[in-house]
């Protein structure tokens, strides 16, 4: 014969038993939610940071600084340079869909 479970529960209060069993269950999800609630303010925040910089290289001080640092050649090479790879990665992604 197989001893009853109550024997081997002693000090275990009697009226929160299945209280404890959902908690202990929802342990895990309630882990799992804010380890991906982390992630996400951490991934909008370098996304609103990455946004900040293109946003400031739009400006007329940052153009000047580049045509100094690299003429006017360069800069027109790697603008179209920058174009033509964006180009490519829209074809890429409508080729796919």
């Amino acid at each position: 014969m197989v001893p009853s479970v109550e024997d081997s529960m002693e000090g275990c209060p009697e009226n929160l038993n299945l209280l404890y069993l959902v908690l202990s269950a929802l342990v895990g999800v309630a882990f799992f939610l804010v380890i991906q609630l982390v992630g996400a303010i951490r991934s909008k925040k370098a996304d609103v940071e990455t946004a900040k910089l293109r946003e400031s290289m739009f400006d007329d001080e940052f153009h000047q600084l580049q045509v100094t640092l690299y003429g006017e050649k360069a800069l027109k090479r790697l603008n179209h340079m920058a174009s033509s790879m964006h180009s490519q990665g829209s074809r890429t992604k409508a080729e796919d869909a």
